[in-house]
């Protein structure tokens, strides 16, 4: 899982180049989110394991992505503004 970066088409005239990232799915995430709570339920018990806990587990990390691909972007673009 992560951030993805792609180019946006650039035009002929402008030589300006836009990176441009995207979070991982929401498919992704919760593949991710369900193998994590696996191994938390084998290792630390059942609650680890819990729908509960792969929701709360599941926004959260589709939080942080969203914030860190916000900031990656302003970033990026701030600096290569031609």
């Amino acid at each position: 899982m992560g951030l993805r970066p792609e180019r946006s088409k650039v035009h002929e005239r402008n030589t300006q180049r836009r990176l441009i990232y995207y979070p991982p799915s929401q498919e992704t995430i919760e593949t991710y989110v369900e193998k994590v709570c696996k191994a938390f339920e084998q290792k630390f018990g059942a609650e680890y394991g819990s729908k509960d806990m792969q929701v709360g587990l599941t926004n959260f990390l589709k939080l942080i992505a969203k914030a860190k691909v916000r900031q990656l972007n302003a970033e990026f673009n701030k600096e290569n503004v031609v």
